[in-house]
């Protein structure tokens, strides 16, 4: 069985309208920013005055060592470019250097450095990873495989340290676009970073393209205090490698809580901001989230974001690679035809209003290996944590192998302001999903689903479930016994007291042709029974129309009839199915009105 993973193609990089910059590491003369005598330093890139459309441009296959600042501003459609230039690999731009240290020996084979150290995210010994001990000394209470700790500004590390070099980040950001307007990263491979890699913060009218993050560093990407009254962001984000590089098998590392190891997040935006699109990227290792967007409850909230065409997988991480979508005030997102494959404790964190999630595919995710607190691998888990979570529609998506799909759940009620509600599923396949008794034996698990004061007006219509091992699929209401379900009589039709309706589902094999594309076979009980999606378009890019079976539209992922998808989608840009809270608003109105 191969993996389903799709990769970044290169987009070409944009046309420069203004004047061009050039610098290379191995330059010898006058370094003037010319291609014929260009800068050697980023400091001497970083003092060069740029208009709109200019061009600073770093010399392929050459390694840059120190923080660059992008200052100045572009226009929307005249943007300021910081890319690529000659033959090669990515340029690196990196503040992961050697550190001088001298070390004291404080006992038990525990070496102390006399100097005091900047907070360290990741660190290295003769340019070698290793594991930090995060939060306890180093000795008897840390496995072997823990090698350093922080004691108040002291590095300690294990073994005689005298004759090793050790490299941590120098800089907390390395590549800096402070009120970033009117940018465009192209090409660029931005490492370490005690923070972050590459940093911005009011971003409008940005573009990363094309670029590698997240090695070396805590962050890949951190873009924080937008200004949504000022307009749209105007952000994308796409055909990036996000790629952590972490090794290290901490699943015996004597932790307890959730891993804040290695890259902690591969990009995280908070704040207000609106029309931010991250699309075509591959997300791998990180130990929290691959993307971490959130409202920090500021005026303005999140809107329109979409997050599609995208491979996120973790498979050496025992806890984390998610996405994690949340706060008090996200309304009108869209999550389409991504995969999600190969994770440990994953758990999608999505809330918000007017949610559209479609077409995408989970494949063996599974409960943390270091079992934390609430790291089971839930594919999608929906709380309302923050706030009022309603008008989310679940359909078209393919759960396949995984642990747990579907959670739901509410700790607050509407009257305190939050509560759950007018959720619909429908159109989703589960295959050998919620095996474990933890689940319920269910596909869709409810905390606290029989509490109208917390949870009203579910929706769970024409679906499928199959197991191998275990024929007792439907949902769970209200907690974790047997008696809570929803089995699989009802699971076909049930309207409950808090207004959930269930209706249309069917158990039965979808018949996939394979575990790749997850195709339908002929004579697929999934075929023409499913209701009209929103979506237009399916996982493979063709138009959504009536099954050429049955009465209704196809369960899953695609229009019956439409080509196999390959591993390689690397064609696959640009399908993003975009949609208007207006479209839901029919729906959302009969429902209530239903409700008594």
């Amino acid at each position: 069985m191969g993996s389903l993973a799709f990769y970044p193609v290169d987009p070409g990089m944009p046309v420069v309208t203004g004047t061009s910059y050039y610098v290379d590491a191995s330059t010898v003369g006058t370094e003037v920013g010319t291609i014929e005598n260009p800068f050697r330093t980023l400091a001497q890139a970083s003092a060069q005055s740029l208009s709109a459309g200019d061009a600073m441009l770093f010399k392929k296959g050459e390694t840059f060592i120190g923080e660059f600042e992008a200052n100045y501003i572009g226009e929307v459609n005249n943007r300021i470019l910081y890319g690529s230039y000659g033959d090669g690999e990515h340029p690196i731009i990196s503040t992961l250097i050697d550190q001088p240290l001298t070390w004291t020996d404080v006992g038990d084979n525990v070496w102390e450095s006399v100097e005091d150290v900047v907070i360290i995210t990741r660190l290295y010994r003769n340019n070698a990873e290793i594991m930090g001990a995060y939060g306890a000394p180093l000795g008897t209470t840390q496995p072997d495989l823990c090698e350093w700790d922080l004691n108040g500004a002291k590095l300690q590390v294990y073994n005689d340290p005298t004759s090793d070099t050790f490299q941590f980040a120098s800089n907390e950001h390395t590549f800096r676009a402070v009120d970033g307007r009117g940018l465009y990263f192209y090409g660029l491979d931005i490492r370490g970073g005690r923070e972050a890699g590459l940093y911005g913060t009011a971003w409008e009218d940005v573009t990363v393209s094309y670029c590698k993050l997240s090695r070396d560093c805590y962050y890949g990407l951190r873009v924080k205090n937008h200004y949504f009254n000022n307009g749209n962001a105007n952000v994308l984000i796409d055909n990036n490698f996000v790629q952590s590089g972490w090794t290290l098998d901490y699943k015996e590392a004597g932790i307890d809580a959730d891993s804040f190891r290695g890259a902690r997040e591969g990009m995280m935006i908070t704040d207000n901001f609106s029309d931010y699109t991250i699309t075509n990227n591959y997300f791998q290792d990180h130990c929290h989230s691959a993307i971490n967007i959130y409202d920090n409850h500021v005026e303005g909230g999140i809107r329109n974001l979409v997050i599609n065409n995208n491979y996120f997988t973790s498979p050496t991480i025992p806890y984390g690679g998610r996405i994690v979508a949340y706060g008090w005030d996200l309304v009108g997102y869209e999550i389409a035809y991504n995969v999600f494959e190969d994770q440990f404790g994953a758990r999608e964190q999505i809330d918000g209003h007017d949610g559209y999630i479609h077409h995408n595919i989970w494949k063996n995710v599974r409960d943390s290996l270091i079992d934390p607190v609430g790291a089971e691998g839930v594919c999608i888990r929906m709380n309302a944590e923050h706030g009022l979570v309603r008008n989310n529609i679940i359909e078209n998506n393919v759960f396949y192998e995984c642990q747990g799909s579907l959670d739901f759940g509410s700790g607050t009620t509407f009257a305190e302001g939050g509560g759950m509600e007018l959720i619909t599923i429908r159109n989703n396949i589960f295959y050998n999903t919620s095996e474990e008794d933890i689940y319920n034996s269910v596909p869709i698990r409810m905390f606290n689903g029989n509490n109208v004061e917390m949870n009203r007006l579910y929706t769970m219509q024409n679906n499928m479930s199959f197991c191998t091992s275990n024929a007792l699929f439907g949902v769970s209401l209200g907690g974790w016994e047997a008696t809570d379900r929803i089995g699989v009589v009802q699971f076909e039709s049930e309207t409950t007291a808090q207004g959930h309706t269930c209706n249309g589902n069917i158990t039965a094999d979808p018949l996939f042709v394979d575990a790749e594309a997850f195709m339908l076979g002929a004579g697929s009980p999934a075929i023409g029974v499913g209701l009209v999606p929103l979506a237009t378009i399916d996982y493979n890019g063709n138009e959504i129309v009536q099954g050429s079976e049955g009465t209704g539209y196809d369960l899953g992922l695609y229009n019956q009839g439409s080509e196999p998808v390959v591993a390689d989608r690397t064609g696959m840009t640009d399908i993003k199915q975009g949609y208007t809270t207006g479209m839901l608003d029919d729906f959302r109105d009969k429902a209530l009105a239903q409700y008594v």
